[in-house]
């Protein structure tokens, strides 16, 4: 299914469905099994970003010359292709002066992709969202920035002051 070739089963199948979350035409037992499998198959997986023309990043192969070496010039075009107006959080997080791992956070946080409770909970790998350090319940992105007794205390002794109901999803609009 995840494949480069083109067999009837991969063409059935890519028909069917979108890959990358794996719904769609596809009821079950066997799918049902497949997508709960599926955030493990992608954190154990790795896939080349080459032009993206298409969403198939297993058939795109612009970004990479024969030797396999990148094309610094194709992800450069592709990166400057991020900063459409679609991507409200681009300048905020990429054009910032923090270090690489910061802006990276910064990236999956205004995702919501950070591995805090309520995402874990999610894919069944721990058996409740309650926060280890304040106890809450509902330990989401939200909470650990800015909901938990703990970070509040933090903001708070660093001289930061709260809007009344922070949210990481837009943090480019916080006063």
């Amino acid at each position: 299914m995840f494949t480069a070739t083109d067999s009837s089963w991969a063409r059935w199948v890519r028909s069917r469905a979108d890959l990358s979350n794996l719904t769609g035409d596809m009821e079950g037992t066997h799918w049902a099994g497949l997508r709960q499998l599926l955030p493990i198959y992608q954190s154990i997986t790795s896939v080349k970003l080459e032009n993206g023309k298409s969403t198939s990043f297993w058939d795109d192969r612009d970004l990479f010359v024969p030797d396999g070496s990148l094309q610094t010039v194709a992800l450069y075009r592709l990166v400057l292709s991020a900063t459409s107006p679609d991507c409200n959080f681009y300048k905020f997080v990429w054009k910032c002066r923090a270090p690489q791992r910061v802006r990276f956070f910064g990236w999956l946080m205004v995702q919501g992709r950070i591995q805090c409770k309520s995402n874990l909970l999610k894919n069944n790998i721990v058996a409740n969202d309650n926060c280890d350090v304040c106890r809450a319940t509902g330990e989401d992105t939200d909470h650990i920035m800015f909901g938990c007794s703990f970070t509040r205390s933090f903001w708070a002794a660093i001289g930061v002051s709260l809007p009344p109901n922070p949210s990481v999803s837009r943090p480019w609009e916080q006063q």
